[in-house]
């Protein structure tokens, strides 16, 4: 029951977007989820974002803790107004403390 359920979440369409500056992490993130067969989109700011989910549909964000131009819940803000706005994933080499809110 558990893998069925599993593997009906694999084939939902995820248009992710990786909000990441650092181009060591998005590689660690392209490759854990290049077998996956979501659409990956990427942005180094926030305003870079905002572009890409208007323009791609994107329906999931990961995004580092600090951006060029703001941090992670610049971006959760910068989202409000967006209808069907994309759920958020901050990620943190660091799991900083900055994080909890």
């Amino acid at each position: 029951m558990i893998h069925q359920s599993l593997r009906a979440v694999a084939q939902l369409p995820v248009r992710l977007m990786a909000a990441m500056p650092d181009d060591a992490h998005f590689d660690s993130l392209q490759r854990a989820i290049s077998d996956v067969g979501w659409t990956v989109f990427r942005a180094q700011t926030i305003a870079d974002g905002l572009s890409t989910v208007i323009n791609h549909k994107v329906n999931t964000i990961v995004t580092s803790c600090d951006l060029g131009d703001g941090c992670w819940l610049d971006m959760i803000q910068a989202l409000q107004p967006c209808r069907n706005a994309p759920r958020v994933v901050v990620a943190s080499p660091q799991a900083d403390d900055r994080l909890w809110m």
